[in-house]
């Protein structure tokens, strides 16, 4: 059973970390390097821009440099540093758990619910520019946003930033609602 929630995520990685490697570690501590492993800093930085997907897709590849980095910050000596650094990426990438910049989510669905889209979103996001070229995007872009829609864990992420005020958590939850090239006015 795939996990609905942050807590559920936690628990079953919980379980799966004393399992594979011996050591019962704190929920706390996974947050934090599951936050590392996504290439954030903390697990309020992941949480507050960045939604975590279950898809099943092959996630970006992991490094267990920075989940390795982080054990050290808490303390966690050499041998446990190693053994739990290559446990959880090997975890993650097993499971397809990763995470995605709300905001790119965001260009994602519309890209994939409403073509030519893209466009009119420029001038909003200065800087996303790449993100434009018509052909090179169209045969890049994730074929994932269906799953995305069927994700408990990526919605549960969605619907808690949304409730707090977040934009582009609200912007997703909308165009996930929208059956395929159907305009948003």
């Amino acid at each position: 059973m795939r996990p609905r929630t942050h807590k559920e995520l936690l628990h079953a990685m919980q379980q799966k970390m004393l399992e594979r490697t011996g050591l019962r570690l704190g929920k706390s501590h996974l947050r934090e390097l599951l936050a590392a492993a996504c290439g954030c800093n903390t697990w309020a930085g992941l949480t507050s821009g960045y939604v975590l997907l279950d898809i099943g897709e092959p996630p970006p590849e992991l490094t267990t440099s920075k989940i390795t980095h982080r054990c050290v910050q808490l303390g966690y000596d050499e041998a446990q540093t190693s053994v739990t650094s290559v446990a959880l990426a090997n975890h993650l990438e097993y499971e397809g758990i990763f995470a995605m910049r709300i905001r790119d989510l965001v260009g994602v669905i519309r890209s994939v619910k409403m073509p030519g889209s893209l466009h009119a979103e420029q001038s909003q996001h200065p800087g996303d520019e790449h993100l434009l070229d018509d052909e090179e995007h169209d045969e890049t872009r994730p074929e994932f946003v269906d799953d995305i829609t069927h994700s408990e864990l990526a919605r549960h992420g969605l619907e808690e930033l949304a409730d707090k005020g977040n934009p582009d958590a609200t912007a997703a939850l909308r165009l996930l609602k929208l059956p395929s090239l159907e305009v948003v006015m």
